[in-house]
């Protein structure tokens, strides 16, 4: 986020993300390895104070001879998503399933649940739309 935002010259949202990370930094202990590559990023924005601690973690080249950190997608992936199942377009329940989940099984998923069951009154559906693996609207 923090390199694609420096290519775009959009400094403010990249100190945005620096921030989000470092809130999340304060719950969570990072390890070495990934504070050095916080350091790295942050190198542009507070040189002087990113310098000083890396020489502090032990590092005898500066800093600014480092490589950009890379980015990996599979360390971002989730493996569950929230389905949102809407009755007649109105929201009734939000289910947790696997990201892979089939259309099939979403459907029965949001079927089975006992919020959505009450709205069907055992009613059979008419038609169930299956919307970009994130929503199913039930018609009834």
């Amino acid at each position: 986020k923090v390199g694609d935002d420096l290519e775009n010259l959009k400094f403010n949202t990249a100190i945005s993300a620096m921030m989000v990370f470092l809130n999340e930094m304060e719950k969570n202990q990072i390890s070495k390895k990934d504070f050095e590559k916080f350091l790295v990023i942050l190198s542009p924005f507070a040189p002087h104070i990113s310098e000083e601690l890396w020489e502090k973690l032990g590092h005898k080249e500066s800093i600014f001879v480092q490589e950009w950190p890379q980015f990996d997608p599979e360390l971002i992936k989730e493996e569950n998503i929230e389905l949102i199942v809407q009755v007649n377009g109105k929201l009734r329940d939000k289910i947790q399933v696997s990201t892979g989940i089939s259309e099939e099984d979403a459907k029965k998923a949001a079927l089975e649940s006992e919020k959505v069951k009450a709205f069907l009154e055992d009613k059979e559906p008419k038609k169930v739309i299956f919307v970009k693996g994130k929503l199913i609207n039930i018609v009834i």
